[in-house]
């Protein structure tokens, strides 16, 4: 799936890019720090949304943890 600045965040996380679905978490922009959220990865210019939930639960961190990123294109 492509980015869609309406929908997603871009975030770094250990210096990686993802990206949080904001129809899954609503309140992440306006969340304090210990928000948690699941990360979802971006490959070859297209984002990966996780679905398993094992994998869901390593992917999940708290918002205090990432780096917000500007809404331009996908680097």
């Amino acid at each position: 799936m492509e980015f869609n600045p309406e929908l997603h965040q871009k975030v770094r996380y250990f210096n990686h890019l993802y990206v949080v679905f904001l129809d899954e978490f609503p309140d992440f922009l306006s969340a304090g720090r210990t928000y948690t959220v699941v990360l979802h990865p971006i490959w070859k210019d297209w984002i990966v949304r996780m679905t398993s939930e094992a994998v869901r639960r390593e992917m999940t961190v708290t918002k205090g943890d990432c780096i917000l990123e500007e809404h331009a294109v996908l680097q």
